[in-house]
């Protein structure tokens, strides 16, 4: 058996790997068009920030390490540019000679990823102080630059996860940055109410974000960029520019010998990474995922998702019985002191899919605080009917990623949210809390679900521009209350609401708030428990209700 490999990054060494400790009998060849293999492109501006020592660690394996320990063939600077199916073979140009050459296979491997999602004003042309990231070869360019020119300041075009990661490693490096994108806030894949705290830090750390500004004009000197010119007509001028707008599926090989792509105009596969073609195969940023909760189809280029996908294929080829059992899209961002993560679905993306959801928002201690603990803003999102786990997304200097996985372990075990509050998590004051937060999150959720209703930000807010017949009632202290407060909100500070419920009426709708939302939580089960009705709590309490209105850019909504 001969398997060639197209494309040498995480989907297709994971691929190449794994049918050899299947298989001492197959013949593997890998070929990419890249100076180098199984290297670390997304990660190219950390060695630019100096978090990274040399852009050649990102580099850890070459082609005779690969050929001495495996027995993989791997030809770099090698560009398969045709296929012919029925003879099952591929036509290979040698980069550097430009000879072409033919080569046969049993089965063949799609993993040749992505290409550059250019915005139009950008497309054929190029510059020599625009930069993207992607490769090590384009770090190394982008690291000579820096060194040789010296630049001063920098535009990054994009704030996604690589958009972020250069703004902070470019800030890092001594530039002065600017981070535009198109859409109002970074990081589009989270909810508005995660991401406007993204911008912040942005912001707090001396980058300046410009939301709802894509670029439509350039200014240009020869080869070199002046200026970039937005929607909103601001003109931005930097010694450098770095175009951060994301990825497509490279499937242009593909579909020339009738691979069909999916919903997503990635290439569809089944759980076995098959295409359509008897021995063909797709793996990685170039293939169709699925999504674990609502089975749909999902394009999420990410290297963990790359990895898996490679190893099944490597191993269905050679016999096995591995398959692809979809995503949760569990993806993590480092941003000056900050980790921002989320898995499964976003609020947003379940009201689409008519979850009609239970939206916690809580702060939470990553450790006691007496030992130094910081908080994190957590959004979990759970069917109430089921008490499945759709998503969570979190927010905060330390402790995140922990959090971030166990949650997304459990979503793949299918528990409850009533279930987390079960999970025997490690504690010690210096790292944890007694009640840890997921353990916190599943309890509220339960609650939530069970009979202690929330309210969202977004509900709360239309209850008041609707002039609703509810009561508001903040039960925060008499200063905290003049200095700001919900328009037509009563003050009842907590220790006072036993002694104050005749001033209530049992019958009528309330909607409690405090700061964040564990004071009104007790405030709301006292009235509950003494026979009130229909008693809400405002989740993620006024910091919610504020973030919103900044979302919204309206402050009619408070008082003070």
């Amino acid at each position: 058996m001969k398997i060639v490999i197209i494309g040498g990054v995480a989907a297709g060494t994971n691929a190449a790997v794994r049918a050899r400790r299947n298989s001492e009998d197959a013949e593997i060849v890998i070929y990419d068009r890249d100076v180098d293999v199984a290297h670390a492109g997304f990660a190219t501006h950390y060695a630019v920030g100096g978090r990274v020592d040399s852009m050649e660690e990102l580099v850890p394996y070459d082609a005779q390490w690969f050929k001495d320990i495996y027995n993989i063939d791997v030809k770099t600077q090698h560009e398969v540019v045709k296929i012919n199916h029925d003879e099952k073979t591929v036509i290979v140009k040698d980069l550097q000679t430009g000879k072409e050459v033919a080569d046969q296979y049993d089965s063949l491997i799609f993993a040749n990823g992505t290409v550059f999602g250019t915005p139009p004003v950008f497309r054929d042309k190029s510059f020599s102080n625009v930069f993207r990231i992607k490769t090590v070869q384009l770090g190394r360019e982008l690291q000579n630059f820096i060194n040789e020119e010296k630049p001063k300041s920098a535009v990054v075009i994009g704030a996604g996860y690589i958009g972020l990661g250069v703004s902070e490693q470019l800030t890092n490096a001594g530039l002065n940055v600017r981070t535009l994108d198109f859409l109002k806030y970074p990081m589009a894949q989270l909810d508005h109410d995660i991401s406007t705290y993204i911008a912040d830090i942005l912001e707090e750390n001396g980058v300046t974000f410009h939301g709802n500004e894509g670029v439509t004009e350039l200014q240009e000197n020869g080869e070199y960029l002046e200026s970039v010119t937005t929607s909103l007509g601001n003109e931005f001028k930097a010694d450098m520019y770095i175009v951060a707008t994301g990825v497509r599926p490279n499937t242009e090989l593909a579909e020339s010998i009738g691979v069909e792509l999916g919903e997503t105009r990635a290439i569809k596969v089944n759980e076995k990474m098959q295409t359509n073609l008897k021995d063909v195969y797709a793996v990685g940023d170039i293939a169709e995922a699925f999504h674990a909760i609502t089975k749909k189809p999902i394009y999420l280029p990410l290297a963990t998702t790359a990895s898996k996908m490679g190893r099944i294929a490597g191993d269905v080829i050679t016999g096995g019985d591995l398959t692809f059992k979809g995503i949760l899209g569990t993806s993590v961002v480092r941003l000056f002191g900050n980790t921002i993560a989320g898995t499964g679905m976003t609020e947003e993306l379940a009201r689409q899919d008519g979850f009609e959801p239970v939206v916690l928002t809580s702060v939470q201690s990553d450790h006691l605080s007496f030992m130094g603990g910081k908080d994190m803003i957590i959004k979990a999102v759970a069917h109430p009917e089921t008490e499945r786990l759709l998503g969570f997304q979190i927010i905060g200097p330390e402790g995140v990623e922990r959090r971030i996985d166990v949650l997304a372990t459990a979503m793949t075990a299918n528990m409850k949210a009533s279930e987390l509050f079960d999970i025997d998590l490690a504690f010690t004051p210096p790292v944890s809390t007694p009640k840890d937060p997921v353990m916190y999150t599943g309890m509220a959720l339960t609650n939530a679900i069970k009979n202690s209703p929330l309210i969202t930000a977004k509900e709360m807010y239309r209850c008041i521009e609707d002039k609703d017949d509810i009561t508001i009632i903040d039960v925060r202290d008499a200063e905290a209350y003049e200095n700001e407060h919900l328009e037509n909100a009563i003050n009842i500070p907590l220790k006072e609401v036993r002694g104050r419920l005749g001033e209530l009426d049992p019958n009528s709708r309330i909607a409690i708030y405090c700061n964040s939302g564990r004071t009104s939580y007790t405030a709301q089960r006292i009235l509950l428990n003494r026979g009130f009705k229909e008693v809400y709590n405002l989740t993620g309490g006024l910091m919610s209700f504020k973030n919103l209105l900044h979302d919204l850019d309206n402050m009619s909504k408070m008082n003070g």
